[in-house]
């Protein structure tokens, strides 16, 4: 997928309505937390309600999805032993960056 966050016509083109809205309310989060748009795209949409976003120039990542109360919040992914990945979710995106294992 890789649309550029800054690229507001093609994300509009490209993914659902419903998706589009998900993916502003995540922009305005990264805007309040003072995040630069610069270089960060929106990677996948792998299932409903997940969004997964990658800045290469940065090599940060953070992804949202929807908790059990039905509400989206920003995740992190860590390797916990072998090749056993958890999903965590936290209160802020600078925090599911700075926990965001890539491998």
């Amino acid at each position: 997928m890789n649309i550029s966050l800054l690229d507001l016509n093609s994300l509009y083109l490209k993914i659902s309505r419903e998706d589009f809205k998900n993916v502003l309310s995540v922009i305005e989060k990264m805007c309040v937390e003072n995040i630069n748009l610069t270089g960060w795209v929106l990677v996948e949409i792998p299932e409903e309600q997940t969004y997964c976003f990658y800045n290469s120039e940065k090599q940060e990542a953070f992804d949202f999805e929807e908790k059990t109360n039905k509400e989206l919040s920003p995740h992190y992914y860590k390797n916990i032993e072998g090749d056993i990945i958890n999903k965590f979710a936290v209160s802020s995106i600078k925090e599911a960056i700075k926990k965001y294992e890539l491998n």
